[in-house]
């Protein structure tokens, strides 16, 4: 995608929120550390079809996007449960196509609601 994108969209600085695991120590519960890294992506709304995808798998549709991210070295740092934020909102994964032979990532995400 490196040359593909023209001015017509624009970028954002989306943050990675990659949450550890917690575990126990002496007895008690350590909550898991958050780990957070900013790249420049690309956002774009989803289109009609992957949102009828979403709610016919079940899931609460608020604000469903694509973020395009042209950065190949993302490729072994990307999770399933991995969350986002830009726009000062939080994105949950729904799904994503990284393939390591790329030099870019594409991630659906959803908005977190709370």
């Amino acid at each position: 995608m490196q040359g593909h994108i023209d001015d017509v969209f624009e970028s954002y600085q989306v943050t990675q929120l990659k949450e550890t695991s917690g575990g126990y120590v002496d007895g008690r519960w350590q909550e898991g550390a958050t780990e957070s890294n900013t790249y420049r992506a690309n956002v774009q709304p989803a289109s009609d079809r992957q949102i009828q995808t979403l709610q016919a798998a079940g899931r609460r549709i608020i604000d469903v996007r694509n973020v395009w991210i042209n950065n190949a070295t993302l490729a072994l740092s990307i999770a399933p449960t991995d969350k986002w934020e830009f726009e000062g909102k939080t994105f949950e994964t729904v799904s994503f196509d990284n393939r390591p032979s790329r030099v870019y990532a594409k991630i659906t995400v959803s908005q977190v609601v709370e």
